[in-house]
């Protein structure tokens, strides 16, 4: 019959582990008492058993050998229901355990007396018991010696748990001194390798273990690996990899211990994860334990510790906590001298780059406040460091155009100590605007705390410049070149069907017409391209005036005709005679074609529009005028730029790329001559001018 639990089997169970005698090795202390005992009351079985939750474990003694039974089988496990003995003169005439296996079978118990172990006068943990197979009567003086027997097995009890509180205490003394003196040569010293040393060494010697090892934690394609750090430490306190270097060949048992974060106990390994400790003298791993020391909730190191005398257990990891918190100071603090190290290293090479890099730099304290510029930020912006320090920049760069969403981000940003990377329109001394790029980054000092802020700031006028000009670009080039398609297309179409009732002549024109004008797109972006690259190679001549601007005029009929614009060559009162010009002919043409297509396009219908000539000194001035609405005043500094136009209105009114003036500018230069214009509202003028033949 299986006996019932105690009302306070948890708390019992708690008592009993406590002690640490379940499973531990034979001691004589308790032998000595369980001889007595056979030999006292002349009986062929005695011995102390404890009652664990599943089993009863002998710690001393054995019934033919057995040193475990099932608790169902337990007469133990009814005799600590009370304090009291539990005495059964016959054990075949107690229902309770007369068809335990013991008493029906072999050795066949008859009698059973088991006193009661009591700790803390409250918690029976097992018995001190003699069992015969014979029965027998048991008197008042044999329960009074059994009692006292023990009573003899519960003080030897105590006095473990005393003197394992003893030694606890001495080790915690001990382990008090380690940390204590790791902590004052981290002070002391600069040479962490020789306080890690230290330390493993102390460890090694608390815990009495061959050897240990301290391992960095690094990351290593987004998934947590490991490198030795420091040192390979034998007992004896020999020193292996002192400067740190990674070991090769670190497997499953280490790679399980760092991704489980929990310490990892092995008593018996049966693959060595480190053969390049027998490769140094080491003996093969036998026994192995790992802990993860974490900080912040991550691993930072992880302690490894190899061949203890005996065997690894949870009290062996209980007892290293302290010193772990000491080790992931220690670790953190190597960290953060390294960076200070490395902090201090740039530093010194931001300086170097900082006074010599054409780009803008200046620091600021936490608040944003300036604390130094450099030359390449005086001639960017046109401060100086006196009229600058303690201003916040932005304030005084900033204006107008300047984006305020991105002057938020910036000021966001530093309230937050965080780093930002932005581009926005500042503003030089002087008041002209400028595009500048501006990378901000966080100083921090030793103990990571922010001292301020260093921003690099680049001038990008010319790339934003660049960036409108390729937009302009593709939106003008897009339009001029669908249009002309378009009504190509529209006339072939029609010509295709034959169904519209329109001259086939006129479609042929039509479409004639748009090829050309797709040509002259096409030639005006090649002309820019060669112009940009220099490639343009100009055939200069000498060539009578007169027929040159006649040419021009003959030229622009069709497209005086298309717009009912007159268009007059105006030599009346000029003495140009056979005056000559030293032009390329082929340029000449295209430039003066150029102004008076403009012309004819801006002019109202069945306005004039002139062209004359004259001679000043060395040069001709060939002009074209017409009576149009004029250049906007805004537009003026941007006429003869690439991609320029008036505005969006009137580039879809009249046509072209904004090509034209550019490469008009181009040529004229290139011929030694110059152009410009006049222009006020109902009529403009331009001009250029050309060199007369020296013959």
């Amino acid at each position: 019959m299986q006996a019932p639990l105690p009302g306070n089997e948890t708390e019992r169970l708690r008592a009993l582990h406590a002690t640490c005698l379940l499973d531990s090795e034979p001691e004589e202390r308790f032998d000595r008492l369980t001889r007595l005992a056979r030999q006292l009351f002349c009986v062929p079985y005695a011995f102390v058993s404890l009652v664990d939750q599943d089993r009863q474990w002998f710690k001393s003694g054995d019934i033919d050998g057995v040193v475990e039974l099932p608790r169902s089988e337990s007469i133990c496990a009814h005799a600590i229901l009370d304090k009291q003995m539990l005495i059964c003169e016959d054990l075949c005439k107690d229902t309770r355990f007369a068809d335990m296996a013991a008493v029906k079978g072999a050795p066949g118990l008859r009698f059973y007396a088991g006193a009661p172990l009591v700790l803390e006068g409250q918690y029976s943990i097992g018995t001190l018991s003699i069992v015969s197979t014979s029965p027998r009567r048991f008197t008042a003086e044999d329960i009074t010696a059994l009692k006292d027997l023990a009573a003899c097995v519960v003080d030897e009890i105590a006095l473990l748990r005393e003197r394992e509180l003893r030694h606890r205490l001495f080790d915690q003394d001990r382990l008090s001194a380690v940390i204590n003196r790791i902590q004052a040569q981290q002070i002391r010293y600069a040479d962490f390798n020789k306080t890690f040393g230290t330390l493993i060494k102390d460890i090694l010697q608390l815990i009495d273990a061959d050897f240990g090892m301290i391992c960095d934690v690094t990351a290593s394609d987004g998934r947590e690996s490991m490198a030795l750090s420091v040192r390979v430490v034998s007992s004896e306190g020999q020193v292996f990899f002192p400067d740190g270097q990674a070991i090769p060949n670190l497997n499953r048992l280490f790679y399980q211990t760092l991704v489980s974060r929990q310490a990892m106990i092995v008593n018996q390994v049966a693959e060595d994860p480190c053969p390049f400790w027998r490769e140094r003298g080491f003996p093969q791993l036998r026994n192995y334990l790992g802990i993860p020391v974490m900080l912040g909730g991550k691993p930072v190191t992880m302690l490894v510790l190899g061949n203890r005398r005996g065997s690894f257990d949870r009290d062996t990891v209980q007892f290293l906590q302290p010193l772990l918190f000491t080790l992931a100071q220690l670790v953190q603090a190597s960290a953060v001298r390294e960076q200070k190290r490395e902090i201090q290293s740039e530093i010194l090479r931001l300086s170097q780059v900082a006074s010599q890099t054409t780009n803008g730099v200046v620091i600021t304290d936490i608040d944003g406040r300036v604390r130094w510029i450099n030359e390449g930020f005086s001639r960017l912006a046109g401060y100086t460091l006196e009229e600058i320090k303690g201003l916040s920049p932005g304030r005084i760069l900033q204006g107008e155009e300047s984006d305020r969403r991105v002057a938020d981000q910036m000021a966001r940003a530093v309230k937050d100590r965080e780093p930002f990377d932005v581009e926005l329109i500042n503003y030089h001394k002087s008041g002209r605007p400028y595009w500048v790029h501006i990378s901000c980054n966080p100083l921090l000092n030793e103990s990571s705390e922010l001292e301020g802020f260093i921003a690099i700031e680049s001038d990008i006028t010319d790339r934003k410049r660049l960036e409108n000009v390729k937009d302009q670009f593709i939106a003008n080039v897009s339009h001029e070149l669908k249009t002309p398609l378009t009504a190509l297309n529209g006339a072939l179409s029609l010509m295709q069907s034959q169904s519209a009732g329109v001259p086939v002549d006129k479609l042929l024109d039509m479409a004639a017409r748009n090829g050309r004008r797709l040509a002259l797109l096409i030639d005006d972006l090649l002309d820019t391209e060669r112009l940009m690259q220099g490639k343009v190679n100009l055939e200069l001549a000498d060539y009578q005036i007169v027929p040159l601007l006649e040419q021009a005029v003959a030229d622009n009929k069709p497209a005086m005709a298309d717009r009912a614009v007159q268009l007059v060559l105006n030599l009346a009162g000029n003495e140009l005679g056979r005056q000559a010009v030293r032009v390329d002919q082929l340029r000449f043409h295209q430039v003066i074609n150029n102004l008076i297509s403009n012309a004819i396009k801006f002019s109202p219908h069945n306005e004039p529009v002139t062209v004359t000539a004259s001679v000043h000194d060395s040069h001709c001035k060939i002009s074209v005028t017409d009576h149009g609405p004029g250049v906007p005043d805004n537009f003026r500094p941007h006429i003869f730029k690439r991609f320029s136009q008036a505005e969006i209105g009137s580039r879809r009114e009249h046509g072209g790329a904004g090509l034209g003036l550019a490469i008009s500018k181009e040529l004229v230069e290139q011929m030694q001559g110059e152009i410009g214009f006049d222009s006020v509202p109902g009529k403009c003028h331009f001009y250029f001018t050309v060199p007369l033949s020296e013959k």
